[in-house]
Formats: C-alpha cells, structure tokens, sequence
C-alpha cells in the first residue's frame, strides 16, 4: 500500500471518529436539555415559591427592630401580607383547584388593600419607643419559626396542595403576628386591622385544613 493510500484511510478513519463523537455528544446534551427542561417544568412553582419566602422573612426580620409596637407590626405586617400576595399569585399560575384558586383570588382582593392602607398609616404615623420595646421585638421574633414549615410545605409537587401546606402555616403566622399587636399596640386603627386580620385567616385556616383532609 502506498503513502497516498495510507493517509486517505488514516484520514477516513478520523472523520468518522469524530463525525461518531460529535453525535454521540449531540445526543447527550439533547438529552441534558430535555431533562433540564423537565426539571425546570416540574420545580417552577417550588422555586417561585421558595424566592417569595426569602423576600418576605427579609422584610419581616427587619421590621421586628422597630422600637414602636404599632409601627412594628405595620412594618412585619406589609411583607407578610406581600408574601401572600406573591404566593396567590403563583397558585393562580400553577394551580388546578376551582376551589383553590378562588380562595388565591380572595387573599388578593383583601390583602393588597390591606398593604396599601398600612403604608399609607405609616407615612403619617409618628414612632414612640415604648419602654417595654425588647418585649414586642421578641415575640415578633420568636413569631418567625413557622418560616422553615412555610418553605418546607411550598415545596409539594402539586402546586395546589404545596400552595394550601405553605398558607395554612402563612396565615397562622399572621394570627400569631396580629395577637402580638392586641398586646402590645396601642393605635386604634392598628388593633382594628389586627382583629380583622384573626378573624379572616382563622377562617381561611379552617377551610384550608379541611381541604387538604380531603385530598390526601
């Protein structure tokens, strides 16, 4: 066999080693692609829900160093409330459950007033640091440890129930929250909302209880 004849082979060889190769690796990240996809598909709700946690415990940490009782549930109130807001929000993009998604709709329509009012209070409210401050800022903090339950049940692969296991201890949150203010705020407006705020997600709690009961 001459050189000519050798290098033409040599070089065949080559190209259909790499012509194999690059199919070979064409397929795998094809594959890689799908599957990501897929993952990206099937976690979109579980990932949408665990950033709004991390924005709103940032808020809500940060509010429970305000020396004013009122202001400081005001302040804890507001990203709470958004918090709920984005979490309805995400259901009413995800979700499935007539029933489910009609109770997403009505958090949107009580809570965002609520936010709006609240700022609104605060831009004319003057603080006074109560002498008991470290009282309050306490029990707002120790308020805090339903976060870790929050995020863990946000993580259901229905994005119905993770909604309902993220929101029951939501709201328990704000029950929690709302109880501190009564003891001890002292704003007329802010004890009225924190009323309120107990008797609708008391409510809602119940109903949430009974219908993940229901769909286990």
């Amino acid at each position: 066999m001459n050189l000519t004849k050798l290098i033409a082979i040599s070089a065949a060889s080559i190209t259909l080693s790499v012509n194999a190769q690059n199919s070979h690796s064409h397929h795998q990240d094809t594959h890689s692609h799908h599957h990501t996809q897929s993952a990206e598909k099937q976690n979109s709700h579980q990932s949408e829900y665990a950033e709004s946690m991390h924005q709103m415990h940032s808020g809500m940490m940060a509010a429970t160093l305000e020396k004013d009782p009122d202001a400081s549930f005001a302040k804890g109130m507001i990203p709470h409330h958004e918090g709920a807001v984005a979490m309805a929000n995400i259901q009413l993009k995800y979700g499935k459950s007539p029933e489910i998604r009609q109770l997403a709709e009505q958090i949107l329509k009580a809570q965002q007033p609520e936010i709006d009012m609240m700022n609104e209070w605060l831009k004319s409210h003057k603080s006074v640091i109560a002498t008991n401050a470290l009282e309050h800022t306490k029990a707002y903090q120790d308020s805090m440890g339903s976060h870790n339950v929050m995020l863990e049940g946000t993580q259901d692969k229905d994005p119905d129930v993770a909604f309902v296991k993220g929101m029951i201890p939501h709201h328990q949150g704000a029950v929690d929250m709302a109880n501190i203010q009564l003891k001890y705020g002292k704003n007329q407006k802010m004890r009225q909302l924190a009323q309120e705020i107990i008797k609708a997600q008391e409510a809602e709690i119940t109903f949430m209880k009974q219908w993940l009961d229901s769909h286990k």
